[in-house]
């Protein structure tokens, strides 16, 4: 049938008092055939557009079993898995998002924009567990301020996990991973303006950073003690090397002796030491030894330069001078 209807007034089905120009009471509104859909208009398009451009247009309808969202081309779909695609007739996900061209990040645009409008407030994604989905999640947060409700622009970008001491972050990159730098040269390259790049801070009084290069190479970087402390470089639970915090070094991990560089076991040098102190003369060197009976003994050797001679004491005595053409005085 061709014929056409017009009507001056709403149309009511299933009611007799209509609020609107077609009023439905009851099971819905269904709409078959090989065009079914919903069409509506643009409030503010002054008509029927048959071929929208500029969104003037909308339909819903369905085809291949997914629900779309048309004005032109398909916006918005829906698969009969309950998938959501944004510029995708095929998402591949619960919410697969697709640009034909991508979208840099900027105060204003990105492919995915998340606003809070709240001063100081935090916006977040959390990822919830099944096993204890009341307290365990995993989260990525952005705040406005360094504590959410402060004051300021200190924003803070945050990856976290909760509650449990064994819930982790891992980051699994098949290449490197670069802080300050888009360009990383290693596994983990730090980049930065600051003249120290990494700080260990802990609750603890000894805050380390280790290194496992099999079973019988653990190495540890270790800070201890404060301003009065040491830091030791360790391999496994034996210091090789410790650096007090006045400057004092022993080696290997040797601080007995109350010197600036302190060695136990042979020293072995291949160009020369040099020891100066600060009034212009040279400092002594110290030895120390185990006597017949076991005991330690320490004497301390100095070298004392003239103009055309030098002398050698030993625990402050004079034991011999030496002009410079090597000849005993």
């Amino acid at each position: 049938m061709n014929d056409k209807w017009y009507l001056s007034g709403p149309l009511a089905i299933g009611t007799t008092e209509p609020k609107r120009a077609l009023h439905v009471e009851g099971n819905g509104i269904h709409s078959g055939g090989t065009l079914a859909g919903l069409s509506f208009h643009n409030c503010e398009s002054p008509g029927f557009v048959d071929t929208p451009t500029a969104g003037e247009r909308w339909v819903w309808y369905s085809s291949g079993a997914t629900a779309r969202l048309w004005s032109g081309n398909d916006k918005l779909t829906i698969s009969k898995e309950g998938n959501v695609g944004i510029g995708t007739a095929t998402p591949a996900g619960r919410l697969n998002i697709s640009e034909i061209t991508g979208t840099p990040h900027s105060p204003n645009t990105g492919s995915l924009v998340i606003d809070h409008e709240n001063a100081g407030g935090a916006s977040s994604i959390i990822f919830r567990s099944k096993v204890n989905r009341t307290s365990d999640y995993g989260f990525i947060q952005f705040q406005d301020a360094a504590t959410v409700g402060g004051a300021g622009e200190s924003c803070r970008l945050i990856i976290g996990t909760n509650n449990d001491a064994d819930d982790h972050i891992a980051l699994m990159p098949a290449g490197n991973v670069g802080i300050g730098t888009n360009e990383p040269k290693s596994k983990l390259h730090i980049s930065g303006l600051d003249s120290a790049n990494i700080k260990l801070l802990s609750s603890d009084p000894v805050a380390d950073f280790s290194y496992d290069g099999g079973t019988d190479s653990v190495f540890w970087f270790v800070h201890q003690g404060g301003d009065t402390g040491t830091t030791n470089f360790r391999n496994r639970n034996r210091d090789l090397l410790i650096i007090r915090n006045d400057g004092s070094v022993g080696i290997p991990g040797w601080l007995d002796v109350n010197g600036k560089l302190n060695v136990a076991g042979a020293l072995s040098v291949g160009q020369m030491i040099r020891s100066y102190g600060r009034d212009g003369k040279t400092v002594p060197l110290c030895t120390e030894y185990r006597d017949d009976d076991g005991r330690f003994e320490e004497h301390t050797i100095q070298f004392l330069g003239g103009p055309n001679h030098f002398e050698i004491y030993v625990d402050g005595h004079l034991i011999r001078q030496i002009r410079r053409d090597a000849n005993p005085l």
